[in-house]
């Protein structure tokens, strides 16, 4: 096994995936508040996608891919989600808030997602977006799943 030192960025990566369609590329949130694609075959940095609102928070910086790897979500830490298309690594969007396309549960923070014994959801209320730094995310066919530090969990369909 081979390892991969990024030079274009200055700080240590936080969080890697595997592009979904062709495991020839990755992406990485990196502690200097980027987002990179990288070739990893050659170790080569294809596009450093960044915005000026775009803030890590420590460990926790969190990317996904969409199913067809076509865009690129990074969590910001005020709880602000970026979606930047993997061609060309430009912004294609900002989620801040739910809209009435997005359902939003909130849930303890101490349950599993799974569980039902004393998840505390907020049923047939719209719930605002994330409201701390995200923490957790993931990408599916019904959409974009993401979690914050306060334990509120919004799906962005």
């Amino acid at each position: 096994m081979t390892s991969c030192t990024l030079t274009r960025t200055t700080k240590s990566v936080t969080c890697v995936r595997y592009h979904p369609c062709d495991t020839n590329y990755a992406v990485a949130a990196c502690r200097d508040n980027s987002v990179v694609l990288v070739d990893i075959r050659t170790y080569r940095v294809i596009h450093s996608m960044r915005t000026g609102n775009l803030r890590f928070v420590g460990d926790n910086a969190k990317v996904a891919y969409s199913p067809d790897g076509e865009y690129v979500a990074a969590g910001g830490a005020d709880g602000t989600i970026f979606l930047f298309r993997t061609a060309g690594g430009k912004l294609h969007s900002v989620l801040e808030n739910a809209n009435s396309s997005s359902r939003a549960v909130s849930m303890d923070v101490g349950m599993g997602i799974g569980s039902r014994a004393g998840a505390r959801a907020e049923a047939g209320r719209l719930l605002a977006g994330h409201g701390a730094a995200v923490s957790a995310m993931a990408w599916g066919r019904d959409g974009l799943v993401s979690a914050d530090q306060m334990g509120r969990v919004v799906l962005w369909q």
